[in-house]
C-alpha cells in the first residue's frame, strides 16, 4: 500500500471517532453519550475527566481547535453531566469565547475544584488557566502564563495534586508547578524537555 493511501485511511478513520461512548457492563457493550453533546464529522479531539468523589459528574471537553478570519482558535467547547452522561450542560460562565487545544482535571482533594487549561487569543490574553470552585457553574481566570500553554499546537495536559486541592500541575514542553491554585508556576526538574505523563 502506498504511503499517501495509508494516510488517507488512517485520516479516514480518525474522522469516525465523532463522540464519547459508555459501558455499564465492564466494557461488553457500548452507547453513544449524546443529550447535548456535539457529535459528527468534523468534531475535534474530545477529553473526559470523572470526579474520584462522585463519579457521576463528569466534564468533557471538545476541541475542534479551527481557526477564525482572523486567526483565532475558535470550535472549543466545555461541558458538564451531573448524571454520569445521560444529560449535558455546556459551561460558559467566566470562560474565554475563543478556545482551542484544553485539557482538563478535578481535585481528588476537592471535588468543587476544577481546573481547565485553555489555548485562547493570545493578544487578549485569554488563554492559560481557568479554575472553577463550585464543579464547573462558574470559572475565574487564574494566570495568562504562556509557558503553560505554549505547546497548544502539539499538546497540554493538567493534573491536579491528589491531596493538596491547590497544587497543580502542567506538562507541554516544560513541565510546571502551582501551589496557589494555578496563579503562580515554578519549573519541575527532569532530564530534558517535552513532558507528556506525570506519576504523582
Amino acid at each position: 500500500m502506498e504511503h499517501e493511501e495509508i494516510v488517507k485511511k488512517i485520516d479516514e478513520q480518525a474522522i469516525k471517532i465523532d463522540a464519547i461512548y459508555k459501558s455499564v457492563d465492564a466494557g461488553k457493550n457500548w452507547t453513544k453519550v449524546e443529550n447535548g453533546l456535539p457529535s459528527g464529522e468534523g468534531i475535534g479531539r474530545m477529553g473526559l475527566a470523572i470526579s474520584d468523589n462522585n463519579p457521576e459528574v463528569m466534564y468533557v471537553l471538545v476541541d475542534n481547535r479551527t481557526q477564525d478570519e482572523s486567526g483565532n482558535v475558535v470550535g472549543g467547547e466545555l461541558f458538564r453531566s451531573n448524571n454520569s452522561g445521560e444529560t449535558w450542560v455546556k459551561m460558559e460562565k467566566g470562560l474565554p469565547k475563543e478556545m482551542g487545544k484544553m485539557a482538563i482535571t478535578v481535585s481528588r482533594a476537592n471535588s468543587e475544584k476544577v481546573y481547565a487549561l485553555i489555548e485562547s487569543d493570545f493578544t487578549k490574553e485569554a488563554g492559560g488557566m481557568y479554575v472553577s470552585e463550585n464543579a464547573g457553574k462558574t470559572w475565574s481566570h487564574a494566570t495568562s502564563d504562556h509557558r503553560i500553554i505554549g505547546r497548544a499546537w502539539y499538546y497540554i495536559e493538567v493534573f491536579a495534586d491528589p491531596v493538596e486541592e491547590n497544587t497543580v500541575y502542567v506538562l507541554g514542553a516544560a513541565g510546571l508547578k502551582s501551589a496557589d491554585g494555578g496563579k503562580a508556576w515554578t519549573n519541575l526538574s527532569g532530564t530534558h524537555g517535552d513532558y507528556h505523563q506525570l506519576w504523582i
